[in-house]
């Protein structure tokens, strides 16, 4: 998986037809084949394909994968699945020179010469950007340095990889609407590439989470903290993916698996402040089985009205009147009312059975035998299809993305866990809105 001299390829677009081609020609290879075994192999080396070419180019190619990644979980094969992983959080590192002159350059020589030890291999390469272990002024940090000119090859890479799977996905038979999958890498990828604003809500989740004893957040270095930089206290723990590998005992499972659905709640409900995204490089696990929380970028406010309106929602569905479901959610502006009656009943199908593992019946619910996720993106899809005014519904399609994140990570994790307490949890919650939400 090297990446030769350490450089993202000046060409993009043909880095991204490159890897195109070779996947048709893969394809049409595999295709005269019908073994089992044989496709699963010819799958293997697609996935590899993928990961020599995204993990060169960087930012929105690589995020796509890595949000598709997370998407397939229940779609592809684990074989398939642990060479895209690598995407996560080992993708090819650039030049340690041009990271290191980016730091310079961004911090000047007085600060840059505050900092010691830093590594001369990243400990993890991420879509934006590299992260360096060093000390600062005896203590131990992190330091998040974003890839030269990423940020502005944002709109059009996802511009030509928007073509072209599109054009991958019409050779191979499939019909698929990618809009709203590049709306949202794209909004993604703009708050991950603004440092400063993330050190901002960084800042925000230490202080929402400082007493604690389930989760812990690392500090920021404000003096040290530009649009490109970020430099942070170092946090110990095993990133969950190498965590799961390690096959801890189920009682450490069933730990861990509390304190991510419990985090949900209380990024929700109690301080409206969401990480939306549930890559699973943003956690690490410490001995404790404690959480340690990492990237914050993409992270959204929600109002007092829309929390309260929504726990309203929720309510609503789970006593099944279909009427008020309908009611709410045009009211929420969740859907047009220009939608047919057909197409409204088809959304409200798709909330009641997103809440499916919350009912009393089927309690403990069992995360490792559920086909849960892949029946609500089904689902998702059959109303996709029908709507014909509306836009995504985003507050909740950000929301349900990260619940649905969530939920398998529980499933890699094989637990089960008595749902009832968070559905009371989300009737009886009260929430305290923060300015910053009223923006």
């Amino acid at each position: 998986m090297g990446n030769n001299d350490g450089h993202i390829p000046k060409n993009r677009k043909t880095s991204l037809f490159s890897m195109a081609a070779k996947l048709v020609l893969k394809e049409g290879q595999s295709l005269l084949h019908r073994q089992a075994e044989t496709r699963l192999k010819s799958m293997v080396e697609q996935a590899d394909i993928v990961v020599s070419h995204v993990g060169k180019l960087k930012g929105a190619a690589m995020k796509a994968v890595q949000m598709l990644t997370i998407e397939a979980q229940d779609l592809l094969p684990p074989e398939v699945l642990q060479v895209l992983e690598k995407l996560q959080s080992q993708s090819p590192p650039m030049s340690g020179e041009i990271m290191m002159a980016q730091l310079k350059q961004e911090l000047g020589e007085e600060k840059f010469s505050r900092l010691k030890d830093i590594s001369i291999e990243p400990i993890a390469a991420a879509s934006i950007g590299q992260v360096y272990s060093a000390s600062l002024d005896g203590q131990e940090v992190v330091i998040k340095i974003q890839y030269p000119e990423i940020a502005e090859s944002i709109e059009s890479d996802l511009s030509t990889l928007k073509k072209l799977m599109g054009s991958l996905l019409f050779l191979f038979g499939k019909s698929i609407d990618l809009d709203d999958l590049f709306s949202e890498v794209e909004r993604v990828l703009k708050l991950e590439a603004d440092y400063l604003q993330e050190a901002e809500n960084l800042k925000k989740y230490h202080q929402n989470f400082m007493h604690s004893s389930e989760y812990l957040v690392p500090q920021v270095f404000t003096e040290f903290s530009t649009s490109k930089i970020l430099v942070l206290s170092r946090m110990e723990g095993l990133e969950f993916t190498d965590w799961i590998r390690q096959n801890p005992p189920q009682s450490e499972r069933q730990i861990v698996g509390g304190h991510l659905l419990n985090l949900y709640m209380k990024e929700l409900f109690q301080h409206q402040f969401v990480q939306t995204d549930p890559n699973p490089a943003n956690f690490l696990i410490n001995s404790k089985q404690q959480l340690v929380l990492l990237d914050f970028g993409a992270t959204l406010f929600y109002s007092n009205e829309f929390v309260s309106k929504y726990k309203n929602l929720i309510q609503t569905v789970f006593r099944g009147e279909d009427e008020e479901i309908r009611y709410q959610v045009l009211a929420m502006e969740f859907i047009s009312p220009k939608e047919t009656l057909e197409t409204q009943q088809k959304f409200v199908e798709f909330l009641k059975f997103s809440l499916v593992p919350f009912a009393d019946q089927g309690q403990p619910f069992d995360f490792s035998q559920s086909d849960y996720s892949d029946q609500v993106r089904k689902k998702a899809l059959e109303f996709s299809k029908m709507i014909r005014y509306s836009a995504p519904p985003k507050q909740l399609i950000f929301l349900h993305r990260k619940l649905g994140g969530i939920f398998q990570l529980l499933k890699r994790m094989g637990i089960t866990a008595d749902l009832r307490s968070y559905k009371q949890e989300i009737l009886q919650s009260t929430s305290v809105e923060s300015p910053s939400a009223q923006r």
